[in-house]
């Protein structure tokens, strides 16, 4: 190309990525062939699948923070996605069917026991469990005296909530560890 002339950028759309960076730390959880779910801020409702295609073994430090740049392979993208567009991405970290979950807010610390508070008889009796993955908003519950169709109370000012505690079907969970880990 000569001086006067204008740079142009080829594109394969057949073969749409997302480069990105995380941190040191979420680098460990990564693994190439886990599943992506993206949205683009440019196509609103348009959900894009993915899979992690790979992760450099070398860290870029910027500002005395090091990141590690993964490359994201677009399985079947929309047609409406373009090169250039911004992608908000959540990495499947682990997936687990058929969990008992209840929401974060019905869960309480007496000390170094999780608990979760039902109805009994019409007394809130106060329950231990022990607690597996969380998705941010849900928590499994993988053992202690709750069971599928308790009432659990969310909050001591509300009235209790019946139903949907039970088996989460297909539930997706990604982000850190579960709470108090």
């Amino acid at each position: 190309m000569g001086a006067s002339g204008n740079p142009i950028q080829l594109s394969d759309l057949g073969t749409l990525q997302v480069v990105t960076n995380v941190s040191e730390l979420d680098r460990a959880r990564l693994k190439v062939g886990q599943e992506v779910q993206m949205t683009l801020e440019a196509l609103p409702g348009v959900n894009v699948q993915g899979i992690v295609d790979s992760i450099s073994t070398a860290g870029v430090t910027t500002q005395g923070v090091v990141n590690f740049p993964v490359t994201i392979k677009l399985v079947n993208p929309d047609p409406a996605v373009a090169p250039g567009m911004t992608a908000n991405l959540n990495v499947i970290i682990d997936k687990r069917d058929n969990v008992l979950l209840v929401p974060n807010r019905a869960l309480r610390n007496n000390g170094r026991q999780r608990t979760v508070t039902v109805m009994v008889e019409g007394q809130q009796i106060s329950v231990p469990v022990q607690t597996g993955m969380t998705d941010g908003t849900n928590t499994e519950i993988t053992g202690g005296g709750l069971k599928e169709g308790d009432q659990v109370v969310l909050t001591a000012t509300t009235a209790a909530r019946t139903g949907n505690f039970g088996p989460g079907g297909g539930a997706v969970f990604g982000g850190g560890p579960g709470p108090g880990r």
